[in-house]
């Protein structure tokens, strides 16, 4: 029957004071006035900030953009497809993370990625993407001696992560440096880049 109540149910029509009924219906019919800010992020790395100004120019700025891609590939894609540009750049950074500058030459710069496929702090694939003699370039050119003398100093750093909010900024930005190492009374930032710039 219509007066009869389920055990337990509660409705408005149970409460007979009217300011008590007008307070508990104020209370759950509340919309949060900032629910659009919700949906925006405190924090945005480089590679973010990087992506979006590629388009501010036709005035739009994708989803997708806003979100830290974290994905990664299984292994046996990398096998099946090689590596994607995004995989190659990955790859050059942790060999870039762990690379002996004291050992530059085009042959011992093949052995270290040997090494560090054996000690799996990287996929074959991702060695055999490695283009050795660029590694090899790098470590022999001029700021790859200052690398190489700030290691051995122990003032070398990599893959450092960043945490950095302006001034009357909400919004933080993070990121990783690839290397830096202090040379007198100065900061030497490195950043490795493999792709193509204009």
């Amino acid at each position: 029957q219509e007066d009869e109540k389920i055990k337990g149910t509660f409705t408005l029509d149970n409460i007979k004071d009217a300011d008590s009924s007008f307070e508990v219906n104020q209370r759950l019919s509340f919309v949060y006035p900032y629910e659009e800010d919700t949906g925006v992020s405190s924090k945005i790395s480089v590679t973010e900030l990087k992506r979006m100004a590629n388009h501010i120019e036709v005035g739009e700025i994708p989803e997708a953009l806003l979100s830290e891609e974290t994905r990664t590939r299984p292994n046996f894609l990398m096998k099946e497809t090689g590596l994607t540009g995004l995989e190659t750049g990955t790859a050059y950074h942790k060999i870039m993370q762990h690379i002996d500058f004291n050992r530059p030459s085009i042959e011992e710069v093949s052995k270290q990625l040997d090494e560090l496929v054996g000690r799996e702090l990287i996929f074959r694939e991702e060695a055999l993407a490695i283009d050795v003699k660029k590694v090899s370039n790098l470590v022999l050119s001029n700021v790859g001696e200052r690398m190489k003398i700030a290691s051995n100093a122990g003032l070398l750093k990599r893959e450092t992560k960043f945490l950095m909010q302006k001034e009357d900024s909400e919004v933080m930005v993070i990121g990783v440096i690839d290397s830096y190492f202090q040379e007198g009374d100065r900061l030497i930032l490195v950043d490795y880049k493999t792709d193509y710039i204009d």
